[in-house]
């Protein structure tokens, strides 16, 4: 990295008990399906010259994302650089898109030693207005053309991320390119950009199929296959499931299907998934409506959530009958569903099975935990309504202690359930606290803190999360500027290391990060610096 700009990062510490990076978001998912040519739409976002912003912009099941995928894979066939970014809620804290954002622009070849070192702690140490200015300089050092792609972007529209985005928009360098999918028109001054002829839009009515890529994805009868293409009104996602269910029915089917009444698109979607749903057998519909509750899922998740041993071989069974399903790394590893497929999952499962969907969400946040997704793990712990489970996660794992050393996206979850359960898991509060605390939010951090320790006493909640408190009363304070109790400090630190406490929160395993027992003034130095 030219310029010294890596000199700017503190990469001393150790990095490898952190939390790691998914490199799934870091290429586009491969539908198991067959996808069908799009040379519009690829002379489209061909055309030269190649603006700053392509926006590929339109609802759930247009496919912005196979259509931008088509692109990216072209410019990787050509050795351009070329990077990929799955946006997840997990991206929308600044640092966090930053990590990835760099790890994705390693992932295509940029040579960013110092960035990546940063990078794997997630840009703890590191300030986000020198990251992105460095980032910005060493895209102008390189010189040739860098694409940036950004699929499901309205997920950061809004938040830090978003501004990051913002400004790297204001001033990237000629060679950079961004290109953004979103279901909705983002807050990225598109009127400016616009102006400028810098934004090129690729819009529903693109990605709409004509009448002849309708005809060429059926091998029908024309006339059926016309009735059909009708029906579907060229939505790319009412194509695709109207040619699995001819597939399972044989193209007699055709007539009967392409007859189907109905008042609109959508519902002869609904009407294709129920009929290729009720057509599979009793065990993969149960395994489907198990599993529907995860974003992305491998073997390990469906032993989990099923209680089977057959993982790998189910995977193999969905995508044999093309269900919908999406490979999102090399190793064929992890995958998903697409997003209308999962959501009528999702309804299915609330209709037939309300009362299973507290335990999936345990077993799958249990799951993530023991394979260190913890940020998933917590997710599902909050879904899953569980407070008994909510507190021995976070017992298990350190508390609002984790985020001194993990970041704060390892908790990203939490803060909008505390919200809504405040003072119900004392550990979730006191995270949710620090949390604020860090992000500027000082006072509704101690509002939150004193909220919850006014219950918070060995006999309700045991030694280790009372002192825990303890310690997070003295960061608050800090940050408050109010004067500290040195006698009240000296007293804690006597308690720890003398041994009338050893507190589990202060005493992580090795299986979470390499620490021996640290002194009171050796954490509060910690977390002040």
């Amino acid at each position: 990295m030219g310029s010294g700009a890596g000199a700017q990062f503190e990469t001393g510490r150790d990095q490898s008990w952190f939390e790691p990076l998914l490199v799934t978001k870091l290429l586009p998912p491969s539908a198991s399906s067959t996808i069908l040519d799009r040379p519009k739409v690829m002379a489209f976002l061909n055309a030269e010259p190649i603006p700053l912003l392509t926006l590929a912009h339109a609802p759930v099941g247009y496919g912005k994302t196979t259509a931008i995928s088509l692109f990216f894979n072209e410019l990787r066939k050509n050795k351009i650089y070329a990077a990929w970014l799955s946006i997840d809620e997990q991206n929308r804290d600044g640092k966090n898109f930053l990590a990835y954002l760099i790890a994705s622009l390693a992932a295509a070849g940029l040579m960013l030693k110092d960035f990546q070192s940063a990078a794997r702690s997630k840009l703890r140490q590191s300030r986000e207005d020198v990251v992105r200015s460095a980032l910005i300089n060493h895209f102008a050092e390189v010189g040739e053309p860098i694409y940036i792609f950004l699929d499901e972007y309205e997920k950061i529209d809004g938040y830090p991320a978003g501004d990051i985005v913002s400004f790297m928009l204001t001033y990237a360098p000629k060679n950079i390119h961004f290109i953004i999918a979103a279901r909705i028109c983002p807050s990225l001054s598109l009127g400016i950009l616009r102006g400028r002829g810098q934004i090129r839009e690729l819009t529903v009515e693109h990605l709409r199929f004509s009448a002849a890529e309708s005809l060429s994805y059926f091998g029908l009868d024309t006339l059926v296959a016309e009735k059909i293409s009708s029906r579907c009104e060229g939505w790319p996602a009412a194509l695709q499931m109207s040619r699995l269910w001819l597939e399972q029915n044989g193209t007699q089917a055709g007539c009967a299907l392409s007859s189907r009444a109905g008042s609109d698109v959508a519902e002869f979607t609904d009407y294709l998934m129920e009929q290729v749903f009720s057509a599979l057998t009793d065990d993969l519909r149960d395994v489907l409506l198990s599993i529907c509750i995860l974003e992305r899922f491998d073997a390990e998740l469906i032993n989990a959530l099923t209680g089977r041993a057959d993982g790998w071989e189910i995977i193999g069974a969905i995508r044999a009958r093309n269900l919908f399903i999406n490979v999102i790394d090399r190793d064929l590893h992890w995958f998903s569903f697409h997003q209308i497929f999962r959501t009528f999952l999702v309804e299915v499962l609330h209709r037939r099975m309300p009362q299973e969907i507290s335990v999936q969400h345990i077993r799958a946040s249990r799951c993530f935990a023991s394979g260190g997704h913890f940020t998933e793990a917590v997710a599902h712990a909050c879904l899953s309504e569980d407070r008994a489970w909510m507190s021995e996660l976070l017992s298990a794992h350190s508390g609002w202690f984790r985020c001194v050393h993990q970041g704060l996206d390892a908790y990203s979850p939490l803060p909008e359930w505390t919200a809504s359960h405040p003072g119900e898991v004392p550990e979730a509060d006191f995270i949710t606290a620090y949390i604020c605390v860090q992000t500027g939010k000082v006072a509704r951090g101690r509002m939150i803190f004193d909220r919850v320790s006014a219950i918070v006493t060995d006999d309700v909640v045991g030694q280790e999360i009372v002192l825990s408190g303890r310690i997070l009363d003295y960061l608050i304070a800090f940050y408050e500027d109010r004067v500290i109790d040195v006698c009240a400090l000296n007293q804690l630190h006597a308690e720890i290391v003398g041994g009338i406490a050893a507190p589990i929160m202060l005493v992580p395993s090795q299986a979470h990060w390499p620490v021996t027992v640290p002194t009171i003034k050796g954490i509060l130095k910690t977390v002040f610096d």
